[in-house]
């Protein structure tokens, strides 16, 4: 899978494309919010990473304005555990949620669950021949 990471911690995003590397994924690293912009704007990803405490931003107010443009990409952040911050970031429609410290093993795990989600191109309705469900209603 080809994946944007855009984080702030350059020690922590190393360690995480080292790792997922070693399992086939394809990387590429940006640390500030102008980076990630351009490279979203210009590339398509099958998930991008992106940390909510950025230096010079907030990466959950990068999450709102890439999601529209991206909705079958998995975005995925990481930010302090409170249940205020989890709320914020996963109403803009973001796959998954990963609370900072977390093993590497679990970002993996949740990265070979993108697929399946990409196929409902990054909706929610759930059709079935002439039954439409609609969880979020």
């Amino acid at each position: 899978m080809n994946i944007l990471l855009i984080g702030g911690q350059p020690d922590l995003s190393s360690s995480i494309a080292d790792y997922l590397a070693a399992d086939g994924h394809v990387f590429e690293m940006v640390g500030t919010l102008r980076g990630g912009y351009h490279k979203a704007g210009v590339f398509g990803y099958g998930c991008i990473l992106v940390d909510i405490g950025l230096p010079n931003g907030s990466g959950l107010k990068m999450i709102k304005k890439l999601k529209p443009k991206h909705k079958r990409a998995g975005i995925f952040i990481s930010a302090r555990n409170n249940l205020s911050d989890r709320i914020d970031g996963l109403d803009p429609g973001v796959y998954g949620y990963l609370t900072k410290s977390f093993h590497l093993a679990k970002l993996n795990a949740r990265l070979r669950t993108v697929h399946p989600w990409k196929i409902f191109g990054g909706g929610t309705l759930i059709e079935f021949g002439d039954i439409i469900v609609d969880p979020v209603e």
